[in-house]
């Protein structure tokens, strides 16, 4: 039974993580603030006068820009092999 929690622990650890978080300040003076925070594989997108503007940016680790910060962190970059075995 003690193995099967640990076993549990170390897979939560592993799992995947998605969110986006976004905060609408509004201040005395009547300006406001979009505040926004993403991890994973999420997006958010603001619809202004009918045209799409990005407010996240996908973190992908063949972006080389994406590879050296996660690099620069001591992480590694894996690739997994397709269903396929590819």
């Amino acid at each position: 039974m003690k193995t099967m929690k640990y076993w549990f622990l170390r897979a939560w650890y592993y799992v995947p993580s998605t969110a986006v978080a976004i905060m609408l300040h509004g201040s005395e003076n009547g300006s406001r603030t979009l505040i926004l925070a993403s991890i994973g594989d999420s997006r958010a997108v603001l619809s202004r006068r009918g045209k799409a503007i990005n407010l996240t940016r996908d973190h992908k680790p063949n972006d080389e820009k994406d590879k050296a910060r996660i690099i620069s962190r001591r992480e590694t970059v894996e690739w997994a092999l397709e269903s396929d075995g590819k």
